[in-house]
């Protein structure tokens, strides 16, 4: 593949897709989870939330990796501790073997998500690259629909650990296509400065206050999400008396609609509109969409 090509673009929006998809993959399993170990639900809440707490170790770490051996190399290492995961998933005797497995994954995805925007920033610039951002926002939707789709198709029977064995299979595909992407060369300032330097470029990036109010409001949209999709499944097949396989495949054509909303926002930012007014109507409504959520009744 050549740096910056649609290709290579693709293969990196897989590693997003695989990610999200691994956040979302236990939620219908949560039942069978259950069955086979005899977990409570604050049990299954605590296991699928591990994946924050990794997230929150390793989020500045993992830039100085990818900063050091660059994208690919940590791409990599990503891949072979998603597929680690999902064999230690799939033959876990015990649920302490089901939370390691959760925390591996977890390392996986967090530096997944550090180094393909490194990576299609590096490639790409001028238009294409505004395209690639706005491809690679579209990640966490298709991801988290084809977790809920593939766990769904394996949930509430015998077969359910078969989740695991296909998604660590999709890990050695997107895998594969890694070793064709171009090498992109570590930084200057990596080479150039020592670790005291950059944590101190860092601490400097994040004392700025538009960034911090930016990631505050990332934490608050993750959260909500992250609650809703892990809750829904379960809510939804209560209240309507069906399957939560059933459920989890209606959240997950249900999140798809996310994808034109990123590219329809890309696609604004790209044009020069301003952020503000944007991020006040998405605001409103994600507001009045919430508090509709839990009026439906059957």
């Amino acid at each position: 593949m050549k740096p910056g090509s649609w290709s290579s673009i693709a293969s990196i929006f897989l590693f997003g897709v695989l990610g999200a998809s691994t956040v979302s993959k236990l939620v219908p399993l949560g039942a069978d989870i259950a069955a086979r170990f005899g977990t409570s639900a604050a049990d299954f809440g605590w296991l699928i939330s591990l994946l924050g707490f990794t997230a929150l170790v390793l989020a500045i770490p993992s830039g100085l990796l990818v900063d050091r051996f660059g994208p690919r190399r940590v791409f990599t290492a990503s891949v072979l501790l998603g597929m680690a995961a999902n064999l230690i998933y799939y033959f876990a005797p015990a649920y302490t073997w089901m939370q390691a497995a959760r925390l591996v994954e977890g390392v996986a995805i967090a530096h997944l998500y550090t180094a393909a925007p490194a990576f299609l920033m590096g490639t790409s610039e001028g238009p294409r690259r505004a395209t690639a951002m706005t491809i690679w926002a579209s990640y966490m939707p298709v991801g988290t629909a084809v977790g809920l789709l593939l766990a769904g198709y394996f949930a509430g029977g015998p077969q359910w650990r078969q989740t695991f064995l296909v998604h660590g299979a999709l890990f050695a595909a997107v895998g594969l296509l890694n070793l064709r992407q171009p090498t992109l060369a570590s930084s200057d300032a990596a080479r150039l400065h020592g670790l005291v330097e950059r944590l101190r470029g860092l601490r400097l990036a994040y004392s700025r206050p538009p960034l911090l109010l930016l990631a505050l409001a990332f934490f608050l949209m993750i959260s909500v999400g992250f609650g809703a999709n892990t809750t829904f499944p379960g809510y939804l097949a209560r209240l309507h008396e069906l399957p939560v396989n059933v459920t989890a495949n209606a959240i997950a054509l249900g999140t798809l609609l996310m994808v034109p909303g990123s590219l329809g926002v890309g696609a604004l930012l790209a044009r020069g509109v301003r952020i503000g007014p944007v991020f006040t109507v998405l605001g409103v409504l994600g507001a009045a969409s919430g508090a509709l959520a839990f009026q439906v009744r059957p």
